[in-house]
């Protein structure tokens, strides 16, 4: 048997049987390999490597192996192998040197100062810029190295602006100093005097100022006018001019913005060149960007950080000098008698109020909110007159608000539980139309002929600031003790929502049962602890309704009725003839009797203007005509039936057709940022009210018209408005479906 020699790879194996005639062979073979050994010893190794041709076994064919030659592919090689990952060079970065690593703490930033009137404006309002943006931290920082003093944010702001401006330019003295010496060119005149070269501009006020500065210095003179009205006689030089100021009376003019007096005060709409957008302070205008969603969502979180609660939004844009409205935070909280400054930390008078409470036995009833804040008063001028200002103040973050919330719907709810006989107060503006209906039906009863109605109308002047907290507490006892009488212990409030009741209530075991007892001594509670904010100053109300609380409305109608229930029962028997009207502070008397009883009606009227107390003053606000302005409406008065009567009313009603234009700003314009949807219905509620508010129906269609000009007058399509009118008129009857169809012809 022969073996094969092993190879790689492969098993060995046995060759078959061979005969005996094949054992000769076998020798030949070996000599022949032993031969072959000899020759490859005498060869070379790259002969050594040659391969021969290969031989056939058998029928087999003869094995081809590929050449190997590199591997080509036309697939880009993504995955590399790990180790060309790790033989590529790594580059390694340059390290920031030291010196121009930051310095940390609060930067500050570097402002160029450029030379006259218009770089000092730049460096000023570029500066406020800047600090505008800084958190309160960081301003405590700034005063504390340039030692100014911090009020808040915005005084400390102004302080520093104006420190940094006096300290690269000076003061207003030292530069008024420094141009004395210039040279003027001055025209004198016996009663006038007028410095060349003033020219007034309406334009960007830095580019105004540039051009008068470079027409100033290339000239030599004033940029302003000054006229004399009597006095010293005008002499040359301006240092003596400026001598003679004491006893000269001087008009001056030079800056493009109208002044009230010595500052600045006007509204938009008063200078030309004003787009109609900025005029009105509710519009919202909208933005060129291209991504105009994610530009609204950013601005939103990044504005509602800092935008806090207010309780009203002016319409008409105003334009106040700083030192005005200083001046009337000042008159209405700072010198008010009825405030007093509270000295000690605000730390301090949370617990002497959580002390209070204690003493009080209203510790577990009332939760105070140590976290709490006093509200930040502010004023806002009247839009009838800038001279007067409306106190407001918030009080969202009071440290007892959720109990005061509870407290006014308990209130409240006392109040809506008196006889409706006993007083004139109206629960909200809803009610007026059913209420005149109710007061026709009343006077058609009354007994006697020739009857004559007489009406007046009344503004209760300072109730909120000026009424003494003994009237108060007066009026409190009063409503309280009346319900106690009757066997009412306890009034159930829904903190979540609408809702109240003397009983018991089912399904919400959320609802608040107040006890009387304790709703009486919170109440004189709240009227001894009621701090406000002024110009960064503690102050604690003495005299008057609280300040911006949700129990100041309850509490002024609860001191009303309670004014009222005495005078009308003081007229005894002809209380059945006196009837009125009263929201809040505006209040309508209804007086029926017969035309020879004037005398007893005038003493009814001195009657009813001396009950309310003596700090109080009402204002009579109509002519005695039997036609005047209530509540937003004009009533009307006749001595047939219906008696009464009245007509819903629009602020601009008489400037649309008069002057042809906007005199209040009560919503937005149609081209403000917004949807559709919320334009068309504000204008469907502006069709609701008109429809429910009117008793005369025939003046229906002259109001929809008039509202049809106003909207043409903010621009809103006539298509858009015909269209909500169409959608509203829909199921109210012939007259709507005719003011429809008229107005669309």
């Amino acid at each position: 048997m022969a073996v094969l020699p092993d190879c790689k790879g492969k098993k060995k194996m046995n060759s078959p049987s061979a005969s005996s005639e094949s054992e000769p062979g076998t020798k030949e073979e070996g000599d022949n390999n032993i031969a072959l050994i000899r020759r490859t010893r005498r060869t070379v190794a790259n002969e050594k490597r040659k391969r021969s041709a290969e031989e056939t076994v058998g029928s087999s064919p003869p094995v081809m192996q590929p050449a190997k030659t590199p591997r080509a592919t036309n697939v880009r090689p993504v995955r590399l192998a790990t180790k060309l990952q790790t033989t590529t060079k790594k580059t390694m970065k340059k390290k920031t040197p030291t010196r121009f690593t930051p310095r940390r703490g609060t930067p500050r930033t570097k402002i160029a100062a450029q030379c006259g009137p218009v770089g000092r404006a730049k460096y000023v309002v570029e500066n406020m810029r800047v600090l505008s943006e800084c958190g309160a931290d960081e301003l405590k920082e700034i005063c504390k190295k340039e030692e100014v003093e911090y009020g808040n944010k915005t005084i400390a702001a102004m302080n520093i602006d104006q420190k940094r401006a006096e300290e690269a330019y000076g003061s207003y003295e030292e530069g008024e100093a420094n141009t004395d010496n210039d040279d003027e060119e001055v025209v004198q005149n016996n009663t006038e005097m007028r410095i060349e070269g003033h020219t007034e501009e309406r334009t960007d006020v830095f580019s105004t100022l540039a051009d008068l500065e470079k027409r100033g210095i290339r000239k030599g003179i004033r940029k302003f006018t000054l006229t004399s009205a009597g006095g010293n006689a005008w002499v040359e030089g301006w240092k003596k001019i400026t001598k003679a100021f004491g006893s000269t009376s001087v008009s001056y003019k030079g800056l493009p913005y109208p002044r009230i007096g010595e500052h600045v005060r006007f509204r938009l709409h008063e200078l030309s060149d004003i787009h109609p957008m900025l005029c009105n302070a509710k519009n919202v205008l909208r933005s060129s960007h291209p991504d105009r969603a994610t530009l609204l969502r950013r601005e939103i979180e990044e504005a509602f950080d800092r935008w806090p609660n207010r309780d009203r939004n002016t319409g008409e844009t105003l334009v106040l000098c700083p030192f005005l409205y200083h001046e009337a935070m000042m008159s209405t909280f700072m010198c008010n008698t009825g405030y007093r400054i509270v000295k000690t930390e605000e730390r301090c008078v949370l617990e002497e109020m959580k002390s209070d409470l204690t003493n009080q036995g209203l510790k577990q009833c009332v939760k105070i909110d140590m976290k709490g804040t006093f509200g930040c008063a502010y004023v806002q001028p009247k839009h009838k007159d800038l001279d007067r200002y409306r106190p407001i103040c918030p009080s969202y973050c009071e440290p007892t608000v959720k109990f005061s919330r509870c407290e006014a719907k308990a209130l409240n709810h006392l109040l809506f539980a008196l006889p409706a006989s006993w007083h004139f107060n109206l629960q909200d503006v809803s009610g007026l139309v059913p209420r005149i209906k109710k007061l026709n039906q009343k006077l058609l009863h009354v007994p006697g002929a020739n009857l004559h109605i007489s009406t007046m109308s009344y503004d209760i002047k300072d109730m909120f600031s000026k009424l003494p907290h003994e009237d108060i507490m007066q009026a409190a006892h009063w409503i309280i003790n009346h319900f106690i009488g009757k066997g009412k212990t306890t009034v159930r409030v829904n903190p979540r929502g609408r809702g109240n009741s003397f009983g018991r209530t089912t399904g919400a075991d959320h609802w608040r049962a107040i006890d009387l007892e304790d709703l009486r001594r919170f109440v004189e509670f709240d009227l001894r602890h009621t701090y406000i904010k002024a110009t960064s100053v503690t102050l604690r109300q003495v005299v008057g309704i609280p300040m911006g609380k949700s129990t100041s409305p309850p509490l002024a109608c609860i001191m009303c009725v309670h004014v009222e229930y005495k005078f009308l029962r003081e007229q005894r028997n002809a209380s059945c003839k006196i009837f009125g009207i009263r929201l809040v502070d505006d209040v309508s008397l209804v007086i029926a009797g017969r035309r020879n009883t004037n005398a007893r009606v005038e003493q009814i009227l001195k009657s009813f203007e001396s009950c309310y107390p003596s700090n109080l003053t009402l204002k009579r606000t109509d002519d005695g005509g039997g036609c005047w302005e209530f509540l937003g409406v004009e009533m009307r008065t006749q001595n047939v039936f219906p008696y009464m009567g009245c007509i819903q009313m629009s602020k601009n009603e008489k400037t649309v057709w008069t002057e042809e234009r906007l005199e209040f700003k009560i919503r937005q314009g149609h081209f403000s940022w917004g949807s559709k949807a919320q334009k068309s219905a504000v204008i469907a509620s502006r069709l609701h009210r008109i429809d429910r508010n009117m008793t005369v129906r025939c003046e229906l269609p002259d109001k929809v018209l008039t509202l049809s000009r106003e909207l043409r007058l903010m621009d809103v399509p006539s298509e858009f408005f015909l269209r909500v009118l169409k959608r509203f008129a829909t199921g109210r009857g012939p007259t709507w479906g005719y003011i429809s169809s008229w107005l669309a012809e």
